[in-house]
């Protein structure tokens, strides 16, 4: 196992346990500047498209989706959480991922691809433990089994 995937499983149990202390971000005028503006914050979400349909773990729950909506929709919910002044209107997480059998297996793997996207496009460790935070309580309505 390589030491990143250590740290990586250590900032996931450490997200969970520290939902409700968000990190806060430093002091400046965007919100979204440590993950490069709106801009950046669609190149991670098309990062972490190729990296959950190149992920045998995850490509099965994306393979009759419109993935291209569920990019959108993911680029505006994480610009609404960081405070980028985007509003989330999507489904609710429960009812979105309902039935699909996810496990906190499943979850985890999410947020290594979601990890790697954030690396892939430099986004500081500070900063993706920001967003992880924010994230990490919606296992409760994502994980099923």
């Amino acid at each position: 196992m390589r030491l990143i995937n250590g740290r990586r499983r250590f900032l996931i149990a450490m997200a969970c346990m520290t939902a409700a202390r968000v990190i806060p971000a430093r002091a400046a005028a965007d919100p979204l500047a440590d993950f490069g503006g709106r801009d950046g914050i669609k190149a991670i979400v098309d990062d972490l498209e190729l990296n959950y349909m190149s992920d045998a773990r995850l490509r099965p729950f994306f393979a009759n989706v419109d993935r291209k909506r569920i990019s959108q929709q993911l680029t505006i919910q994480f610009c609404s959480l960081l405070g980028g002044g985007c509003e989330y209107t999507g489904a609710n997480m429960k009812g979105v991922h309902r039935g699909l059998g996810i496990t906190m297996e499943d979850f985890n793997a999410l947020i290594e691809a979601l990890q790697d996207a954030m690396d892939k496009n430099k986004v500081a460790f500070r900063a993706q433990n920001r967003l992880l935070a924010l994230l990490a309580p919606m296992h409760r309505d994502i994980v099923e089994a």
